[in-house]
């Protein structure tokens, strides 16, 4: 208790960047209950406090706050004040968040994937795993940029290097198409499938059910990865799975 007090006494009394300091400590230790009961009002109180008073960390927090609508009412426009600010400062995990709505498009905020792909490149150049991602999708599928199949591998590599399982799914998605790519393709939806990716396993299913994709016809296994996939809740791999097994029962092997 003494040292909250202290911390208190500083967001009171100490220089603007003490008291950032002091108010982000507050908030997470009253948030988490260390030591006492966990209190959200006063909790986002002391965050605010840091945010105002400059903190980059809190500013982030805040807009992550509004956007997820954790401890307050969510409110899209005041997550996207927030994430701005933070930003606006480098804060990589602002930049990925903020490009994020920009790319999906939330209530009252139109899809603008220039402005995404600019937030993700910012975050690229810190090796954000997920900027990567996001920047491999929007070479992928030609949002904000033109589409570049060789561009969207690039990206994706990095973000699987750094162990984004569905960067290894959409990666392994892509590289199957390449000539001479389909080995490294099958092992990238192969890890993201142990992972638990519920596409990769659908894939992997569907290519061992049809014989494609450098893969030969396995009922065994496409069965094995598409009640994987159905079992995580993947509607397209329970309809495979369900014409498979009629198949089977009318022609078992």
């Amino acid at each position: 208790m003494k040292g909250i007090e202290r911390l208190e006494e500083t967001v009171v009394s100490g220089t603007k960047s003490q008291r950032s300091a002091a108010a982000y400590q507050l908030y997470w230790i009253i948030r988490d209950g260390d030591g006492t009961s966990p209190d959200k009002r006063r909790a986002m109180k002391y965050l605010r406090v840091a945010a105002e008073n400059g903190s980059v960390d809190a500013m982030y927090q805040m807009g992550w706050h509004y956007g997820t609508g954790t401890f307050v009412g969510k409110n899209i426009v005041k997550a996207i004040d927030w994430y701005r600010k933070a930003a606006d400062k480098g804060d990589a995990w602002a930049q990925v968040d903020l490009g994020q709505i920009y790319l999906d498009g939330e209530r009252g905020v139109n899809k603008d994937y220039i402005q995404a792909v600019r937030l993700f490149r910012k975050a690229v150049r810190k090796n954000d795993e997920l900027a990567f991602f996001n920047l491999g999708l929007c070479y992928d599928f030609g949002k904000g940029v033109r589409q570049s199949d060789r561009l969207a591998c690039k990206f994706y590599s990095k973000a699987a290097l750094r162990g984004h399982v569905a960067a290894m799914c959409n990666l392994g998605a892509i590289l199957v198409d390449y000539e001479g790519s389909q080995r490294d393709g099958i092992l990238w939806t192969r890890r993201a499938a142990l992972r638990g990716d519920d596409k990769a396993q659908q894939n992997l299913g569907e290519w061992y059910a049809n014989g494609e994709c450098g893969l030969k016809k396995n009922r065994r296994l496409a069965l094995k990865w598409l009640k994987m996939s159905a079992g995580n809740g993947n509607k397209k791999a329970a309809k495979s799975l369900a014409r498979l097994t009629a198949l089977q029962l009318r022609n078992p092997v």
